[in-house]
């Protein structure tokens, strides 16, 4: 049985979370999807995983724009939280935004492998999910 990669989905989108899913699924790989609304429920889901010995995503998708604690507000938070192993999910900043500041911002992140505008395509989500596998 092939390696299982873990993903998440930090979005509260239901248009791009099942966008997202679909696509996921139509890859064919063997995947586990976490799927968030906003960065406070990310963290916590996070810190459940780790408080049940269950293994953290391998790449995490995160939408900067949502309610409750956007994307921003997610990365300063997983920073700071007693996360072991959080510096090895690949986090991929998927955002609608067009300002260059805001991929500048993104970019400069320690946590942010890169940045994704949306939508986002097969081809690159593709590529993202062989580099973990």
């Amino acid at each position: 049985m092939s390696k299982i990669l873990r993903t998440a989905i930090v979005d509260d989108d239901p248009i791009v979370v099942f966008g997202m899913k679909l696509m996921l699924k139509q890859l064919g790989l063997n995947l586990e999807t976490h799927v968030w609304n906003n960065g406070q429920e990310a963290l916590e889901g996070l810190m459940d995983l780790v408080h049940k010995e269950e293994p953290l995503p391998d790449v995490l998708f995160l939408d900067l724009t949502m309610p409750i604690m956007d994307g921003w507000d997610f990365l300063s938070a997983l920073d700071k939280a007693p996360i072991p192993g959080k510096k090895e999910i690949k986090i991929f900043v998927l955002s609608s935004s067009i300002n260059p500041a805001d991929k500048e911002r993104a970019l400069n992140k320690k946590q942010v492998t890169d940045f994704i505008s949306k939508p986002i395509k097969e081809e690159r989500l593709r590529e993202i999910l062989s580099l973990v596998s």
